[in-house]
């Protein structure tokens, strides 16, 4: 998907074409590395990580050596991560792709602003890298990442997809007596009530705009957008 979201723009805008052609590649790959590592940062400062002799572990300290076990940090800033970032990818991109990279002062100046969250200074290359992300979560939640892809980067259903998959990742227990959800191989369900009422909550505590005023209304927003489907009994989702 990412390949396709990439071949819809000539970059650098206003460039030339011939210097356009001279760095599809160079962009091609930076637009990839920053759809993969933009959010590396959470590891660093949203998950407490521990060995099995009960040592914790930093990223910046290599690789883990033993077997270990991991919980997200509870009161954690969800902004954050993008800020950590810069602490962790110049240990997956070395020296040589970096050299390659910043050989190309406008994508270099895109890629590094991403990687450090600040998507709205960086133009068609951050744009384009929130698109992806977008994709994926929809496809990751059972959505649909056509719709996704429509959808303006600040809509509402945007803000719901994000806030959807803050839930399952965070605060929301799975498979278990008494969750508000399970995950099979086929589907992730979700208790209506339970889920809706978190997400307004969440979304709500961001400070977005615009978040319907009733559990129902938020329930027929993301079915229009085939995010979630109800069952015959309309107590899942």
């Amino acid at each position: 998907m990412q390949f396709e979201l990439r071949q819809s723009y000539l970059l650098p805008t206003g460039a030339a074409p011939e210097d356009q052609a001279a760095q599809t590649d160079a962009w091609f790959a930076g637009i990839a590395y920053g759809a993969l590592l933009h959010d590396i940062g959470k590891i660093a400062v949203d998950l407490l990580v521990e060995r099995q002799d009960g040592r914790v572990w930093h990223p910046w300290q290599g690789s883990l050596d033993q077997p270990y076990r991991f919980r997200y940090l509870k009161g954690r800033d969800y902004h954050l991560h993008g800020a950590a970032g810069g602490l962790l990818y110049t240990q997956i991109l070395d020296r040589p792709i970096l050299d390659w990279l910043s050989g190309f002062p406008s994508l270099w100046a895109s890629l590094l602003y991403v990687l450090a969250g600040q998507y709205e200074r960086a133009g068609v290359f951050g744009e384009l890298v929130m698109q992806a992300d977008r994709v994926s979560t929809a496809q990751n939640i059972g959505g649909n990442p056509n719709k996704a892809l429509q959808a303006p980067i600040h809509s509402l259903q945007h803000h719901l997809i994000s806030g959807l998959r803050h839930l399952v990742q965070h605060e929301l227990k799975l498979n278990q007596p008494g969750a508000a959800g399970w995950l099979t191989q086929d589907a992730l369900w979700l208790v209506s009530k339970t889920v809706t009422d978190k997400l307004r909550a969440y979304l709500l505590s961001q400070s977005i705009e615009g978040i319907p005023t009733s559990n129902i209304a938020v329930f027929d927003e993301l079915q229009s957008h085939g995010l979630v489907e109800s069952t015959p009994e309309g107590k899942a989702i």
